[in-house]
């Protein structure tokens, strides 16, 4: 409720670069590398070239031995803003939480939001969708993934939405600090439940 009465009365809300949830002393239910996504291919779907280091020339095709890992990095950092599609009890016990926001017009809400960004931020490009969940053994790695909305299935039980703000394209931010935006009061497009 610390943070929720100020966003509900205010609109008063702190969006994180996506750099921060890296943070170890972060709980698990949040802690999360936002920028690197890991997947696996298994041997079995791969052959790998082998490459003479004195020639440059192809020696011929090996069969890996054990699972090939894939890492998908995102080459800026961004801001994010996370909520979830569902009331569920779980989640205030990982998330240490004693109260939550219902928004009842999310379609407002992200708007003001967005506008809100755009003043600080004039060129940035934002985007809402939510989370594809995937399983990093069993998703084929020929599938293009869109980092900012996968998540490892370890989460799929925040079915979370995310609001993301990118930089323009070329343009890279390599560690960003978080940014206070005013939404003006939610009253009328949001709920405030205080569980104290």
């Amino acid at each position: 409720i610390k943070f929720l009465g100020p966003l509900y009365e205010n609109g008063t809300v702190r969006i994180f670069p996506a750099s921060s949830y890296k943070d170890p002393s972060l709980n698990p239910a949040i802690q999360d590398d936002e920028l690197t996504l890991t997947t696996f291919g298994l041997p079995s779907e791969f052959t790998m070239e082998v490459i003479d280091g004195k020639t440059g020339e192809k020696k011929g095709p090996i069969k890996p031995i054990g699972n090939i890992k894939f890492a998908a990095t995102c080459p800026t950092d961004y801001y994010v803003y996370c909520l979830s599609y569902v009331y569920e009890h779980r989640l205030f016990d990982d998330f240490e939480a004693d109260g939550c926001l219902i928004i009842i017009n999310p379609e407002e809400f992200l708007g003001r939001m967005s506008a809100e960004i755009k003043k600080i931020l004039p060129d940035w490009i934002n985007f809402s969708s939510g989370i594809e969940y995937i399983d990093p053994l069993r998703r084929p790695v020929k599938e293009e993934l869109i980092i900012f909305f996968s998540k490892h299935f370890r989460y799929a039980y925040q079915q979370e939405f995310r609001f993301i703000s990118l930089p323009p394209p070329g343009k890279f931010e390599p560690l960003l600090k978080e940014i206070d935006l005013n939404l003006g009061s939610l009253n009328g497009i949001a709920q405030l439940i205080d569980l104290r």
